[in-house]
């Protein structure tokens, strides 16, 4: 009986010509974009039928979380709030997105503030030591996440409105799936 690791799963599903197990991987900070991650997901499976990626449902083993994006997901909606980018994991999964080139899609709610170059000159000033090096082990440096995050900030975003009516939600969710495909 042989161990098949999840990573090497991936890889001959997209060698074989199989789609991304995710249409979408939803990057959120928990405290600041929990909800509104759970939201967005079900507003998008309104939609269609494909799996998305919300680590509260899939996720098993946080080591492999950039795995995920860079292997199985077809693209990375990136909800940006308030601390969205002073996230650890944030970071590595942008990180892991764009240096695999998996489509980035942010989504900027009223809470988020544009990414200027004095934040992007202090990022090693957000994370521990720790942190640091957990990122560093999974082959992230803070010069990626600074490329990342400078292209980040080029991207245009969509302008979710936390307090707009339900259906201003559903055309934003709409736009960012079509966005995916």
């Amino acid at each position: 009986v042989g161990v098949v690791v999840p990573g090497a799963m991936a890889l001959r599903r997209r060698m074989r010509g199989y789609p991304p197990k995710f249409l979408m991987f939803l990057c959120h900070h928990k405290e600041g974009g929990g909800v509104l991650a759970r939201w967005f997901e079900m507003l998008v499976h309104e939609k269609v039928t494909n799996h998305v990626f919300l680590d509260s449902d899939w996720l098993e083993d946080l080591e492999n979380i950039f795995d995920l994006v860079k292997e199985d997901s077809a693209s990375v909606v990136v909800l940006l709030t308030r601390n969205t980018l002073e996230r650890m994991w944030c970071a590595g999964e942008i990180v892991s997105a764009t240096i695999h080139k998996v489509r980035i899609i942010p989504v900027a709610t009223e809470a988020f503030e544009e990414i200027t170059s004095s934040f992007l000159d202090g990022l090693h000033n957000v994370w521990t030591s720790e942190q640091v090096s957990r990122l560093d082990d999974a082959g992230i440096v803070l010069e990626d996440i600074r490329s990342a995050y400078a292209n980040l900030s080029k991207e245009n975003k969509l302008r979710l409105v936390r307090r707009s009516a339900v259906a201003e939600h559903r055309r934003l969710v709409e736009g960012a799936v079509k966005m995916c495909a």
